[in-house]
């Protein structure tokens, strides 16, 4: 994966300056195009279209169906993101830790905004609420916890606003609009699960963590580490699964289910999707919200 990144840096400085000037004829000429900025998931990017509205592209590297813990992007991609003014990391997701250095270094121009700057993470442990898997043990997926995405969005509009000041109030206007509404699904959220809480569901990928610390759940996981489980892990999985009266093994399209599948077979539960990468992120998070409180037997 190195020697790609590198090949991948070597092609684009040939072709690209870093940064707004020195740009070719052609791209001289499109002086009104809109400026870009860059994220690594969908869902951050209907994030930053909340603030920014219809006044930057948002270029997203990992595409629809991908998986964020082993997709590479794309030359095509990397060229998009040689554009951006600004990248928006999630902050611990692996595929950002496995390149994003390499890019910055041939790019001295990239601003590089750590949207995780202030959430308080959870460490990756697979027999609790905070299980995920990342690079160093920790769960990156702040994106699924409301009150993270809050600070999120405060690195998202004052780096827009620093980068683009003519747009400032407009940006800012946005941004008090938005976490408005993030308090009202909170709001929601919250009054949905209450009868859940302390309530244990089960996952084939463990990326609900700091979804199930906000509201008092219990994550279990079949998968952990990105390893698929060993027997032992079933059986443990099963009795507890069993013990709990779990009746819903929730799973996501980007990764293999058979070790769901098996495990539903055996405690007689059925597999739903859910999808941590969702554009629609507030209808994901309620329809995550109403799949959980159903999932009891």
């Amino acid at each position: 994966m190195k020697r790609w990144i590198c090949a991948v840096c070597a092609a684009v400085l040939l072709n690209w300056h870093c940064g707004p000037a020195d740009r070719p004829g052609k791209m001289a000429a499109k002086e009104k195009v809109l400026p870009v900025v860059t994220v690594s998931i969908l869902p951050q990017r209907f994030f930053v279209g909340e603030i920014a509205g219809d006044r930057v592209k948002v270029n997203v590297l990992i595409p629809p169906g991908q998986s964020p813990e082993t997709y590479e992007p794309t030359p095509q991609q990397m060229e998009e993101l040689q554009r951006s003014r600004l990248y928006f990391q999630v902050g611990p997701l692996p595929l950002e830790t496995a390149w994003l250095g390499k890019i910055t270094a041939a790019c001295p121009g990239l601003t590089v905004v750590d949207t995780s700057r202030g959430v308080h993470l959870i460490a990756g442990d697979p027999h609790h609420a905070g299980a995920g898997h990342s690079h160093a043990g920790v769960d990156p997926h702040i994106w699924l916890s409301v009150a993270a995405v809050k600070i999120q969005c405060t690195h998202m509009v004052a780096a827009l606003a620093g980068a683009f000041p003519q747009e400032r109030i407009y940006f800012q206007e946005n941004y008090r609009r938005f976490t408005g509404e993030l308090d009202r699904l909170d709001r929601e959220i919250r009054s949905r699960l209450s009868a859940r809480a302390g309530d244990a569901f089960l996952v084939f990928h463990p990326a609900w963590g700091y979804f199930a610390r906000d509201y008092g759940l219990v994550q279990l996981a079949i998968e952990f580490d990105g390893k698929h489980p060993t027997p032992a892990d079933l059986k443990r999985i099963i009795k507890e699964a069993l013990l709990r009266k779990i009746g819903v093994i929730f799973v996501q399209s980007q990764f293999d289910t058979h070790s769901a599948e098996a495990v539903a077979d055996e405690i007689g539960a059925r597999v739903k999707l859910l999808d941590p990468l969702a554009l629609d992120w507030p209808a994901n998070m309620r329809e995550t919200a109403a799949a959980i409180a159903g999932a009891a037997r």
